[in-house]
């Protein structure tokens, strides 16, 4: 079977093979091709040969697009700040004053010099890899966007205490967040990675995602052309994850390690729950440790076929020894097809 093929059996509750295996392996690339990540993440065609010796050395079901959300923020005016071992951070956003969004130039998906290295990475993915493996472009929520822009705490002091503000400021996102989702997949993308930092135990109470977060969300999301898959965006989810069920096309699922996939499963019926140990975290964990956690999980999750394996949180660490990755595919490939 394909990786395609796996994660449809896995959307459609069918058997495969084996247990379809997503790592999150973005920056890896870089690593293997011995390219800096300034020239890694601003030429597509580079971040595609890096996508190719990913797919090479460890044979993932899902090829994963640029995760770099910092670009985001850029293509709306932010100054960024480059690392040797890592994607870049945003240095100064755009402005930290809300008011002044409105004053700022909505990003062309086709031609800004930042979204632009990251379609063509799509692009290069798709006609290499399209027909094998299912292209997954990472694209932060409409919700968390702002945040890109004006910095995290001035978004959030926004929603809390100035909601009409908030609501004007997502009335002009949301539109841009449809139309870039709809670029990728224009481009090739078979489906969105969506962080949704906003919507997170870590970061709001549940009274502001149902007035806030949840509603925005199913703006965004209603009859996009593409699948979304629901990423935890680096902390456990459960606590909010009934309020979360359901959104619309939405058929997936990311939970961060330190949830529990069966309160999960309890919590969303059929929806593909994509679980594992957190990516971040594998450069510090022997292969044993990292191969006994994906084998606690996958018996957990024997006899559901609506379940991938996947690396949680963000994007796995430059310097990660190989064996560490190795680790979660001997989980897979020693499992048992579920039944």
């Amino acid at each position: 079977m394909t990786g395609i093929q796996r994660i449809m059996a896995a959307l459609r509750g069918e058997s495969a093979d084996r247990r379809a295996v997503i790592p999150v392996l973005s920056l890896y690339g870089a690593r293997l091709t011995d390219c800096s990540p300034k020239e890694y993440y601003t030429s597509g065609e580079a971040y595609a040969r890096g996508q190719d010796a990913v797919c090479e050395r460890f044979d993932p079901d899902a090829v994963i697009g640029p995760f770099c959300f910092a670009f985001h923020g850029a293509a709306w005016g932010a100054r960024l700040h480059w690392f040797d071992d890592q994607a870049p951070s945003i240095m100064n956003p755009a402005t930290r004053v809300p008011d002044e969004l409105f004053a700022l130039t909505t990003p062309d998906t086709d031609t800004n010099p930042w979204l632009l290295p990251l379609r063509i990475a799509v692009r290069s993915l798709a006609r290499k890899h399209g027909s094998s493996r299912s292209i997954a472009m990472p694209l932060p929520a409409a919700v968390d966007l702002p945040s890109l822009i004006m910095g995290i705490e001035p978004w959030l002091e926004t929603i809390l205490f100035e909601p009409e503000l908030a609501d004007r400021i997502m009335q002009m996102i949301v539109p841009f967040f449809r139309r870039l989702a709809s670029a990728f997949h224009s481009d090739g993308a078979g489906m969105i990675v969506m962080p949704c930092g906003f919507a997170s135990p870590s970061m709001v109470t549940r009274e502001i995602v149902t007035r806030f977060s949840r509603p925005w969300l199913e703006t965004s999301l209603r009859d996009l052309p593409i699948p979304v898959i629901f990423h935890h965006g680096g902390a456990p989810c459960n606590q909010h994850l009934d309020l979360l069920s359901g959104l619309p096309g939405v058929p997936a699922i990311l939970i961060d390690e330190r949830d529990d996939p069966l309160c999960a499963r309890s919590m969303t019926g059929t929806t593909v729950i994509l679980g594992g140990p957190q990516g971040p975290a594998f450069h510090q964990r022997p292969a044993e440790s990292i191969r006994r956690i994906c084998s606690g999980i996958l018996e957990k999750m024997r006899t559901d076929r609506h379940f991938i394996l996947a690396t949680s949180g963000p994007d796995i660490p430059w310097d990660t020894p190989p064996d560490r990755i190795d680790a979660l595919f001997e989980a897979a490939h020693s499992e048992a097809s579920p039944q």
